[in-house]
């Protein structure tokens, strides 16, 4: 209800819990989406993280075609920020090539080492994927870039494929 009463959300820095990302999406929902003219419709899948479910869906993911999915052993490693560095840095190389248009991470210091890695500082939260599954748009190098994160144990099985086909589906809103 409070979310809902403010008249410019983008200009506010958001911090909470999922029920203030639920609310925030719902806020922003009606307004129009951006335009992303994207030259590239293949999706890099990052997963940083150990949880058993999010190689779960990739498992089922790494069968669609025109997506690519870099992971982390889902064995815990004593040298998880070295495992985590290398992992980045393939996923930097991957999106560098200008061959993806979308990268979705799985664990919220993934995302954030892939976006520190590229010098990306900002982007705009464009909705949900699925609840609790948030989208968003910014560039690299010139480029628009899409940005979905989950957490590493959210979702059903077919959540990351489901999430890919809807990223290599999406349509530029018509003006």
């Amino acid at each position: 209800m409070q979310i809902a009463a403010i008249s410019n959300p983008h200009d506010v820095l958001w911090v909470g819990s999922p029920g203030t990302g639920r609310a925030l999406a719902a806020r922003i929902s009606d307004e129009r989406p951006p335009t992303v003219p994207t030259t590239s419709r293949k999706v890099l899948i990052v997963v940083g993280s150990a949880n058993a479910v999010s190689h779960k869906q990739c498992d089922l993911v790494e069968k669609v075609s025109g997506i690519t999915v870099l992971r982390a052993s889902i064995a815990r490693t004593k040298d998880s920020s070295g495992t985590l560095h290398r992992l980045v840095q393939a996923a930097i190389s991957a999106l560098e090539t200008e061959e993806y248009g979308s990268v979705i991470a799985t664990g919220g210091d993934t995302m954030e080492a892939i976006l520190d890695g590229l010098g990306i500082h900002c982007f705009k939260l464009s909705g949900e994927v699925e609840a609790g599954f948030p989208v968003g748009l910014s560039s690299h190098g010139g480029r628009p870039l899409i940005l979905a994160m989950k957490a590493g144990g959210f979702g059903t099985a077919d959540t990351l494929a489901n999430a890919a086909k809807h990223l290599i589906k999406f349509k530029e809103p018509t003006v």
